[in-house]
This record gives structure tokens, C-alpha cells and sequence, in this order.
């Protein structure tokens, strides 16, 4: 009979850490994306894998152009596996927002608005947000989305630019 228990409890700790390790590896696998805009303009976008590579995008202004024209500039990012813990540590506190649940609370209008992403091969988690949200929720939330896209920003500084346009819009 205790042979039997202690066989029970073997194999109930090998399922716990197989589903651990399998929630772990879930986790791991996910692309994470942001995006951030200003009155329907596209000012920054990046995207990080899991093997640390990815795109750092940004507008600029275009001179003697209005609000709407902007150069774009794409560049590749490979800053490995750490870089990539790096950002999906930084990114944590805004899952929340993939639930809906986190109150604004005043709102300074105006201000820039945006969205993240978790793309996994199964599932995906989106989450927007709006940088003049004043909650005590959201706070700590955007705080933690402007360290990550500062590091990505950072690493993109002297990284391979694959894209660059101009875009003309007839808004102006």
C-alpha cells in the first residue's frame, strides 16, 4: 500500500511539472508585438520572437509636409533568446490588458493610443491601450510598455534598416 502511495505521488509531481514546463514553454513560443498610433498615424511598431528576432518600425516627420505624410523606416533586430526574456518580462504587467479588465480611469485626450499583441501557434492575446489613461491600474501598465519599447528602440539604433518609404496621405 505505501509502495502505491508513493507511486500516486511520483507520477501526480511528474504531471504537475510536465504541465508547468508545457504552460512555461507556451509562453516562450509567443511573438510579442506593439504598435503605437497618433490620430490614426502609425508612430512606432516592433515585433520580437522568441529567438530574439524581429522589426523596429517608426515614422518621422517629412519636411514641409503635413501631420499625415511621414517616412517610414523598418529595421531588423536580432538580440537572441535573453533580449527577447528581456521584453517578455517588461511586457507582463500589460496581459491584463488582453482581458478587458483594467479601468482607464481619466483620460487625457489627445494623447498617443496603441496595441499589443501575443501570438502564440494556438492562441492569440490582444490588449489596447491609451497612453493618457490616468488609473492607478494603468499606470504601472503603460510604464511597463514604454520600458519594453524603449529597449527595443534602443537596440534598433544601429540595426539593418530593410524598409524605407514615404507615405503621402491626402488628409492634410
Amino acid at each position: 500500500m505505501m509502495h502505491l502511495r508513493r507511486t500516486f505521488i511520483v507520477i501526480c509531481l511528474l504531471l504537475a511539472t510536465a504541465s508547468a514546463n508545457s504552460l512555461e514553454s507556451k509562453a516562450n513560443s509567443e511573438v510579442i508585438s506593439f504598435k503605437l498610433n497618433s490620430w490614426g498615424k502609425p508612430l512606432f511598431s516592433w515585433t520580437i520572437s522568441p529567438d530574439g528576432i524581429g522589426f523596429y518600425a517608426e515614422s518621422s516627420p517629412i519636411a514641409g509636409k503635413g501631420f499625415y505624410d511621414y517616412h517610414w523606416t523598418v529595421r531588423s533586430i536580432a538580440v537572441g533568446p535573453d533580449g527577447y526574456s528581456k521584453i517578455q518580462r517588461l511586457m507582463t504587467p500589460a496581459r491584463a490588458l488582453a482581458k478587458g479588465s483594467v479601468e482607464c480611469g481619466e483620460r487625457m485626450t489627445d494623447l498617443p493610443y496603441g496595441s499589443v499583441s501575443w501570438q502564440s501557434p494556438t492562441a492569440k492575446l490582444d490588449g489596447s491601450f491609451d497612453t493618457g489613461c490616468s488609473s492607478a491600474a494603468m499606470r504601472p501598465i503603460i510604464s511597463s510598455i514604454q520600458q519594453a519599447h524603449n529597449q527595443v528602440a534602443e537596440w534598433s539604433g544601429k540595426a539593418k534598416i530593410t524598409e524605407e518609404k514615404d507615405v503621402l496621405s491626402s488628409h492634410n
